[in-house]
């Protein structure tokens, strides 16, 4: 007769396994401070874990979640009474510790009341987000607010009934002044260049086309600082469930994988306060650019482009795909060759060491992190993580062919059927990539849509990436990154 393991909950904490870490906090203690929207893997492996970090000292900043669509992440952890399991990941195996700063997760279209009722509290003094780049219904080659979005059309018609991201902060925002309540400060934790001014950009222009007596308010008040957040998450499987479970003895409804790196810097402008992390757990600077410019076209840049390769490469996962010399050969090159080349250095951190650490890292054989993941959502990633330097090469006198040979994976990509990716753009792409013939025509096409490349990126750089097309589409892709590597030596 099987026996029945105890669901995760607060009662079985003190009899867990001395190896499995706890929150050393009473949680009947913890009130909430911060509401986060967005709460994903990356939120719950990342932010919620600092939080959890500071509340035996700082009990204020408990966090309740909303999910704008999906009511899945609440059905699941409410039964453990919102506890879960972070399950520090590396080849030794797993290092587990439960995570209690999430104190419950609400879900906007059935909760909406709740919510701005909440957003409205004066005890809400951080509302942070993980909404993806597609979350901020912001345009992001204009960086403008897409006033064409159907989210921020049905808002700008009903603003009391909020279901955009900067509909409902603007919603809450509103109230909090018609209260003489001071704004909360809006932390977005997004893979997004300057992240804080777009998402306050989005809420100006939103506020300026329903509320417009908000704006002066919000100019004199509203923070929203900049951050830059580091650590691979991949997506939790069904075996993760089963096997954290079994080798922990107790149901867990959804665990979080994580690698042993994490990292978060942080624009230090709260106005209303913010919680009393430790030194050396967050980063505090003046001005985040230099950190997240590193990040997003090293870390970023090398994973979107180690994702498309390794697609083409017949590989699944990350780890397995660094296996392959061949992706590794190509990955040295995009680095050494474009990326670093492309952002001055200022952060004080040594570019050639911080890519070797990278290299470790998406080695590790104990995550396993889908390449179809991360290669999701192209046409929103690629504007932040390869665009920018690859117009910084080409403005140099540089040809850029290793990210030109990226451009033409994620493109190749879209035109081979065994690939299905979750993008925004996905009619467009694949309908203009299906109603052209040459791959002259099918770049020129791609680069035409609006919303991903500048206006002038075409005439600017989009003859390497039909060259690298090219070379894929007659060769396939080891052919295209070895006639790279001999373009690359003879022009040294």
């Amino acid at each position: 007769m099987a026996i029945t393991q105890p669901r995760l909950s607060p009662r079985i904490l003190s009899s867990l396994a001395s190896s499995i870490r706890v929150p050393d906090y009473d949680r009947d203690r913890i009130s909430p401070g911060i509401v986060h929207i967005g709460v994903g893997s990356f939120h719950r492996a990342h932010q919620a874990v600092y939080i959890d970090d500071c509340l035996a000292t700082d009990p204020q900043w408990g966090i309740v979640g909303v999910s704008m669509r999906s009511p899945q992440m609440r059905e699941a952890l409410a039964q453990q009474d919102f506890l879960y399991t972070l399950a520090q990941r590396n080849g030794d195996g797993d290092k587990c510790r439960i995570i209690g700063s999430l104190l419950k997760i609400l879900v906007l279209d059935q909760e909406r009341h709740e919510i701005l009722e909440l957003l409205t509290n004066p005890s809400t003094r951080i509302v942070s987000l993980t909404v993806t780049e597609k979350g901020y219904c912001v345009d992001m080659v204009s960086r403008r607010l897409d006033v064409e979005h159907p989210d921020v059309v049905a808002d700008l018609q009903n603003p009391n009934c909020p279901v955009s991201l900067p509909g409902l902060l603007t919603a809450a925002l509103a109230r909090r002044m018609e209260l003489g309540i001071e704004p909360f400060s809006v932390l977005s934790c997004d893979n997004l260049r300057e992240n804080g001014k777009i998402i306050r950009a989005a809420i100006f222009e939103f506020a300026t086309l329903s509320v417009p007596d908000l704006v002066p308010w919000l100019e004199e008040k509203l923070a929203c600082p900049s951050t830059m957040v580091d650590r691979i998450v991949p997506k939790t499987s069904d075996e993760d469930v089963a096997g954290i479970s079994r080798s922990s003895g107790y149901e867990e409804s959804w665990p979080v994988i994580a690698e042993p790196f994490s990292q978060w810097v942080i624009e230090d402008n709260f106005p209303t306060g913010r919680p009393a992390f430790n030194d050396s757990d967050v980063t505090f600077v003046d001005d985040v650019h230099r950190y997240e410019e590193m990040k997003l076209r090293l870390l970023n840049g090398m994973h979107s482009s180690l994702a498309y390769i390794g697609l083409l490469s017949g590989h699944e996962i990350v780890a397995q795909a660094m296996a392959d010399e061949t992706i590794v050969h190509y990955l040295e090159h995009l680095a050494h060759d474009d990326l670093i080349p492309s952002f001055d250095g200022s952060t004080g951190v040594d570019a050639g060491a911080y890519v070797t650490s990278l290299f470790e890292r998406f080695s590790n054989p104990g995550i396993r992190h889908m390449l179809i993941q991360i290669a999701s959502d192209g046409s929103q990633k690629l504007p932040q993580r390869l665009f920018p330097a690859m117009r910084q090469r080409v403005d140099q006198g540089a040809k850029a062919n290793a990210i030109a040979l990226s451009i033409a994976a994620w493109i190749n990509c879209w035109q081979r059927p065994e690939f299905t990716f979750a993008d925004p753009q996905a009619d467009n792409l694949s309908r203009v990539i299906s109603a052209n013939a040459s791959s002259r025509d099918v770049v020129e096409a791609v680069f035409r849509l609006p919303g991903i490349f500048d206006t002038d990126d075409y005439s600017k750089f989009g003859s390497v990436v039909v060259h690298s097309l090219e070379t894929i589409m007659r060769g396939g892709i080891r052919s295209a990154i070895l006639k790279l590597e001999m373009e690359l030596d003879h022009a040294s």
